[in-house]
């Protein structure tokens, strides 16, 4: 598709994640919020984040990108597109 990214949300695989266990040694390439979100834990080794995440609630329709590890959930629904 003509402008459209590889990595772009819809065009690989994703999981959609609604529980608060945490998700190690994933792969993932883009978190989409699909309710407002709050984490116990997010893991990435692209991004340089200052503060505590875990403090922020992340609002229904945002999505960030980056190369996430370990995705943990307090509250919210997500899914997480495969990096791949």
């Amino acid at each position: 598709m003509p402008g459209r990214l590889l990595n772009e949300p819809g065009l690989t695989t994703g999981i959609l994640i609604t529980n608060t266990d945490e998700l190690a040694g994933g792969d993932w390439g883009a978190i989409q919020f699909v309710a407002d979100t709050k984490f116990t834990k997010l893991t990435s080794d692209t991004l340089s984040v200052q503060g505590d995440v875990t403090t922020p609630t992340f609002k229904a329709g945002v999505i960030i990108y980056g190369h996430f590890t370990v995705i943990d959930l307090a509250s919210g629904a997500v899914i997480a597109y495969d990096a791949r």
